[in-house]
Parts: structure tokens; C-alpha cells; sequence
């Protein structure tokens, strides 16, 4: 990602790779065999019992938990740049081309495999429909993803930038309130973090977008009331940690909610100190670089999971090990990934961009009328 001058930051580039890195050994490394999706079990039902995973591998999804903390950066910093009308433009450029193209490829993937309800799940996963079975179980985020892009816009609309602080305080403050009431509602509330419209409210995730919505503000000036908000949110979300850790184990995944909560605040000392570090690293990483990874990760978080379900079966189902085949998989998601970043999804988004614009800004209509206003 860019700051808002379009200068690579580093170190929040970085952060955004490991954290698909995080989700994609987390279904490499044991949620494939002990909690699939659906459409991952049909595909792995011959590949044996699989791996057990590490105890951070037990715990790679905190990636999405980061992601979001990081989507609240990218978006409080795009909503200075411009008005509702931009920013929304934006969003759209940055979100649909990859998604649709991702989505094709594991629409075809999976039809190849022979499964099923492919053209409904492709449907609703191109067309951002946030409910409903998706093409790849990574899809649910652009739902929660898209409500918060929303709330944004609408603060925009208003015309006072700092109007989406605000709107970050709200979510925050909403979220803390119902992460506050499930402590209180003991196992009556267990299971209702993970029911789709809730989700879709941002009660169980708003915590995170709010930090990360915080960490920019605090980018433009310390204050105690932000540092204060800060720390209260992370607790919020440590919260969340332990409730999803909870909940993976109720799936058949344990795994520990202190290395969960470490790997969480180590990403959130990375994503304030990033601007600091930005003179380091870039002695060391070629900001260039650092922005390609950064762009190869949401392809990489969209494909991986059920194409990359399709691609190990069928590299087992040639005889590879399990372990070689994962390894191989692996590396052609990472090549995948790059090529989408770099040359299909630019594609994609030039006659995006251009009808967008000219939805934005049509051409005025300089053709005489027939008849002429009177006056």
C-alpha cells in the first residue's frame, strides 16, 4: 500500500504479505484436514489425515484479523484524498478486478474437479452479493469489507473529512459495546460472532478497522484521547481473539489464543512503528518490490484457499506426497498470484477505470436540442 503522498510504505506491505501468509499455512498446514470448507472436503477426501499443524500455523488466521487492522489504515488515509465520488471509484478499481478474476479461475478450477452449484457461488462471489455460499470460502470478507467502505462514504458525503474519524469512533465504540455483551451473555451469545448478518453489521470485526483508522490518526498527531481509544481497542480485540479461538476449537482446531494475541500485537507495533522504519528498510528492500508483494496478496488470499484445495488433490492424485505437493502448490499460487497483480488485473482495471469515469464524468451533449427552453 501507499501513504497518502503514493509512496510505498514498506513495512505495511510486508505485514500485508505475512498476513496471507499467516491464512495460507493455516489451511495448508492443518484446516484443510481438520476443519475444510465444503467444497474442500469433496477435494481432499483421498489425500489421508494430513498435516497438524504448528502452533502458529494453528492460529494463521489472525491474519484477517491484521488485514482488517490494515484495511482501517488504507481507508482512512484514501478518504482524505478525495470526495465520496472518488473514493468510491477507488474502491471499486482496487476491489472487483482481481476479484473477478480470481473468482473465474477457481470457478473453472472446481468445475474441472467435477463439483458442484459453481455458477451460483461464481454469481454472488463476482457480484460482491455478501450472502450466500461464495466461490472461495475467502470471499466472506469482501461482504464485511464493503459495509465498511460504505460507512466511509457516507461520512464523506457529509463534507467534513473529520467526519470519518468520527465514523471510526463510532464503529469502534459499537463494536467494543458488543464484544462487552457477549462477556456478559456467556454461552447464550457463543456461536453469534460467526452468524453471517452480524457479521455483516460489523459488530464482531468493526474493533479492527477502528484501530487501524486510530494508528492513521495517530500518523497525523499524538493525542491522549487516541492513544487511549488504542488501547482500548486492542483489548476489544483480543477479546475477539479468544472468542475465535474458542470457535476454531469447536471446528476441531486448537490452538493457543497467547500466540494469537502475540502475533496480533506484534503486527500492531510494526503498522505504528512503519513510518519510522520506512528509512530502514527501504535500504534494504526495494520499494518497488515491497509494493508488488503487497499487490500479489489479495490475489493470493482469494485463490489459495479452494483452488489450492484443487491443485494439491491433484498433484497427490499423481503421486506426489502430500508435503511435495503442497510445496508445489504453494509456489504456483505465488506465481499465480504475481502474474494476476502485475499484468491480468491492470487488464482488467483499464476499461474499468474507463467506464467509470465516464459514468463519473459523461461528455456533455453540445448536439442543438429541437426545442430550445423558452427564456
Amino acid at each position: 500500500m501507499g501513504d497518502r503522498k503514493g509512496q510505498t510504505v514498506i513495512a505495511i506491505d510486508a505485514l500485508r504479505f505475512a498476513c496471507a501468509m499467516l491464512v495460507v499455512i493455516y489451511h495448508f498446514g492443518v484446516a484443510y484436514w481438520l476443519s475444510p470448507s465444503p467444497h474442500g472436503a469433496v477435494l481432499l477426501a483421498a489425500t489421508g489425515p494430513g498435516f497438524a499443524g504448528t502452533p502458529v500455523a494453528r492460529v494463521g488466521w489472525i491474519g484477517v484479523e491484521l488485514f482488517f487492522v490494515i484495511s482501517g489504515i488504507v481507508i482512512a488515509r484514501s478518504a482524505q484524498a478525495g470526495n465520496r465520488r472518488d473514493f468510491l471509484a477507488r474502491r471499486a478499481l482496487r476491489l472487483a478486478p482481481a476479484a473477478w478474476v480470481c473468482a473465474t479461475i477457481t470457478a473453472a478450477a472446481l468445475a474441472t474437479a467435477g463439483l458442484g452449484d459453481i455458477a451460483g457461488a461464481w454469481s454472488r462471489s463476482v457480484a460482491f452479493w455478501p450472502v450466500g455460499v461464495q466461490i472461495d470460502g475467502s470471499f466472506w470478507t469482501l461482504g464485511v469489507e464493503l459495509v465498511f467502505y460504505l460507512l466511509v462514504a457516507f461520512a464523506l458525503g457529509a463534507g467534513n473529512p473529520r467526519r470519518v474519524e468520527r465514523v471510526g469512533a463510532a464503529i469502534g465504540l459499537a463494536s467494543a459495546l458488543f464484544w462487552l455483551a457477549w462477556l456478559a451473555g456467556g454461552p447464550a451469545l457463543t456461536t453469534v460472532p460467526e452468524v453471517r448478518t452480524v457479521q455483516l453489521t460489523l459488530l464482531p470485526h468493526g474493533c479492527f478497522f477502528a484501530t487501524g483508522m486510530l494508528i492513521a490518526a495517530i500518523d497525523r498527531g499524538i493525542t491522549p484521547a487516541r492513544v487511549a481509544a488504542l488501547i482500548a481497542l486492542t483489548a476489544v480485540g483480543t477479546i475477539e481473539i479468544v472468542q475465535h479461538v474458542h470457535e476454531r476449537a469447536a471446528h476441531g482446531v486448537a490452538s493457543s489464543a497467547v500466540v494469537a494475541i502475540a502475533i496480533f500485537l506484534a503486527g500492531l507495533v510494526l503498522l505504528l512503528a512503519a513510518a519510522r522504519l520506512q528509512p530502514v528498510l527501504a535500504r534494504a528492500i526495494d520499494p518497488g518490490t515491497a509494493r508488488t508483494i503487497g499487490l500479489m496478496t489479495y490475489p493470493l488470499y482469494l485463490l489459495h484457499q479452494d483452488l489450492g484445495a484443487a491443485m494439491l488433490a491433484a498433484l497427490v492424485r499423481a503421486g506426489l506426497s502430500l508435503s511435495a505437493a503442497a510445496a508445489a502448490t504453494l509456489i504456483a499460487l505465488l506465481a499465480l498470484a504475481w502474474l494476476i497483480a502485475t499484468a491480468i488485473e491492470p487488464a482488467v482495471r483499464r476499461p474499468l477505470a474507463v467506464a467509470i469515469s465516464r459514468f463519473r464524468d459523461p461528455v456533455p451533449d453540445t448536439r442543438p436540442t429541437a426545442f430550445p427552453r423558452a427564456g
